[in-house]
C-alpha cells in the first residue's frame, strides 16, 4: 500500500491523471485482497483531488465508480450514492457496461423512489445478462441497495443465496456478497434471524482474514 499511496502521489504532482486514475482503480480492487492494509477514506481523498482536474468521460467514471466502492465500504452509503449519480453520465457516454452497471448500483443508495429503484434495478439485471460471466448478476444483486427488493424477489434470494454459500468455490469478493445479497433479503422477508446469520457469517469471515466487517453488517437489527 505503501508503494501504491507513493506512486499515486508522483502521478498527481506530475499531472499524469490516467496513470494516477489506473493506480487509484487498482486501490479500489485491493478491498476484495485480505493482505492489503487499505484507507478507503485515504483513497477518496486522493480521488477527490484527480476529479477536480479530470474531465475525460471515461476516467472521471473510472474514478467515480473507484469512490463509490471506497464509500461503500466505509458504510457511507450517502456518497456511495452520490458517486453513482454522478457516474451515469460518463458510464453512458463511454458504453462500459461494468462502469454502468456499478454505477446504477451506487445510485440506488437510500434512493426512496422505489419505481425509479426498480428501473435501475431491471436496467443493470439486463447489462448483466449481456455479459459472459454469470457472477455479475450476482454483483448486482449484492451491490444494489436492497431494501426495495420486491417481496418475491427477496424470498428466491433468501431461498437460493445459503444453498451457493454453501457450495461456492469462486473468488471470495463473492462469497461476501453472496452474503450482503442475503442479509438484503432476509430482512425485506422479515426473517432476522436469517439476517443475523448473514451477519455472522461476514463478521466470521473477515476476522479469518484479519479485516473489520464490512460496515453493511452494522445496519440496525432489532433484538
Amino acid at each position: 500500500f505503501d508503494n501504491i499511496r507513493a506512486a499515486i502521489d508522483w502521478a498527481l504532482v506530475s499531472h499524469d491523471h490516467a496513470a494516477a486514475t489506473s493506480l487509484i482503480v487498482a486501490g479500489a480492487a485491493q478491498l476484495f485482497v485480505p493482505t492489503t492494509p487499505l484507507d478507503p477514506a485515504e483513497f477518496i481523498g486522493l480521488i477527490n483531488r484527480l476529479l477536480d482536474v479530470v474531465e475525460d468521460p471515461a476516467t472521471r467514471s473510472l474514478l467515480l465508480t473507484a469512490r463509490g466502492w471506497h464509500a461503500w465500504s466505509l458504510g457511507d452509503f450517502a456518497l456511495a450514492r452520490a458517486s453513482g449519480e454522478e457516474a451515469l453520465t460518463p458510464a453512458r457516454e463511454v458504453g462500459d457496461p461494468f462502469l454502468l452497471l456499478t454505477a446504477l448500483a451506487f445510485s440506488t443508495f437510500s434512493l426512496t423512489d422505489e419505481m425509479q429503484w426498480r428501473q435501475r434495478l431491471e436496467e443493470a439485471r439486463t447489462l448483466a445478462a449481456a455479459q459472459p460471466s454469470p457472477l455479475l448478476a450476482r454483483f448486482v444483486e449484492a451491490i444494489m441497495d436492497g431494501k426495495h427488493y420486491p417481496r418475491a424477489d427477496a424470498a428466491r434470494l433468501a431461498r437460493e443465496v445459503p444453498a451457493r454459500l454453501s457450495t461456492f468455490s469462486g473468488p471470495y469478493n463473492f462469497h461476501i456478497m453472496d452474503l450482503a445479497t442475503l442479509y438484503s433479503a432476509a430482512l425485506v422477508v422479515g426473517d432476522l434471524p436469517l439476517a443475523r446469520q448473514a451477519t455472522d457469517q461476514n463478521s466470521d469471515f473477515y476476522q479469518s482474514v484479519g479485516l473489520e466487517p464490512t460496515s453493511w453488517q452494522h445496519d440496525h437489527l432489532p433484538g
